[in-house]
């Protein structure tokens, strides 16, 4: 019976949905492409589910809310190919040079231990260290990572991070790398759990608390909305922002976020890759993580797998800078 309850409640919301997007011009086909990959799916009809009543980037029709509209005319617009995915950024055969930006505020090269990072925070099998790495600025980075040893018994990240949540507006830039993708690229190396860079703060396991604005990369243990490697923004718990970035996470790349009052920007070797109106709803901390998770949202709350590893998985950091905005 619940289930006949619930498939009518779908089927009438479906059937209302049709007749009201009847109702408005046509629209282009491709405003239903949420993530910005070229096609409309269930991706899209995820991201749109968790957004729904919430106003902002999703609300394609304008009208100060996600509802049936919105939903009618993803449905109407299944499977339609949109304008070409986004170009993906150039894989540099070199190191890329640093930008020129104004207003530097602080840099690290992790030459030492700079107090600023909180150095304890690893759990299981995670660790980072102080190395000496050729072709890195002063020779020098960190390694952050989880072993081969990590399984699905125990929960293993490791996570560079800031002390203190201080960070409303502001330039975060930082060059790394990664041993493995997640299978973005290569598919050769795919790495499994999760891994982010950039702007970050979350309280509890509670979906409503979460507030980033970062570079994300998920393997295909986590929810489909969360997989490969993408440019994220996330207020209290809304997602304004899932956009794919097609680079080889296992090259060099200098990083680049912005935060400002007209909302947010991702850039790429000094390329612009993503930018949404929206930013976190809370004040920040720099973040750079790895783990052995697989992510799933369930409802208001966010569900962790652990993953066995077959490999060990690092990131390397040369450096990381910070700016005020112009």
């Amino acid at each position: 019976m619940k289930k006949f309850i619930l498939f009518f409640i779908i089927l009438t919301l479906f059937c209302f949905s049709l007749i009201k997007v009847s109702e408005v011009e046509a629209q282009d086909v491709c405003q239903a492409d949420l993530n910005q990959d070229g096609v409309v799916n269930q991706l899209d009809l995820r991201m749109l589910l968790s957004s729904w009543f919430s106003s902002g980037q999703l609300d394609f029709n304008s009208d100060s809310k996600v509802n049936g509209l919105e939903f009618g005319e993803l449905i109407l617009s299944w499977g339609q190919n949109c304008s070409p995915s986004p170009t993906p950024s150039p894989i540099p055969t070199a190191s890329p040079s640093p930008s020129s930006l104004p207003n530097l505020v602080w840099t690290d090269q992790f030459t030492s231990q700079n107090s600023r990072w909180e150095w304890s925070y690893h759990t299981g099998t995670g660790y980072h260290s102080l190395i000496n790495l050729i072709n890195t600025e002063d020779n020098s980075a960190v390694e952050i990572g989880v072993t081969q040893n990590s399984n699905s018994s125990t929960y293993s990240d490791c996570s560079l991070h800031e002390n203190n949540y201080t960070h409303t507006y502001g330039i975060l830039e930082m060059k790394l790398r990664c041993t493995d993708d997640n299978g973005t690229i290569s598919g050769g190396i795919s790495g499994k759990g999760t891994r982010g860079w950039g702007f970050w703060h979350v309280e509890t396991e509670q979906l409503n608390r979460l507030n980033v604005a970062w570079f994300w990369s998920a393997s295909s243990e986590s929810n489909p909305l969360l997989q490969g490697f993408q440019a994220m923004v996330v207020e209290n718990g809304t997602f304004h922002l899932l956009k794919p970035v097609a680079i080889d996470m296992k090259e060099w790349h200098i990083y680049r976020v912005e935060l400002s009052p007209s909302g947010t920007k991702f850039f790429v070797d000094n390329q612009e890759v993503a930018s949404t109106p929206h930013r976190p709803a809370t004040s920040q901390r720099i973040e750079i993580w790895i783990d052995n998770m697989g992510l799933n949202l369930s409802g208001s709350s966010i569900q962790k797998s652990n993953l066995n590893l077959d490999r060990d998985q690092k990131m390397y950091i040369d450096w990381v800078k910070f700016y005020n905005l112009p």
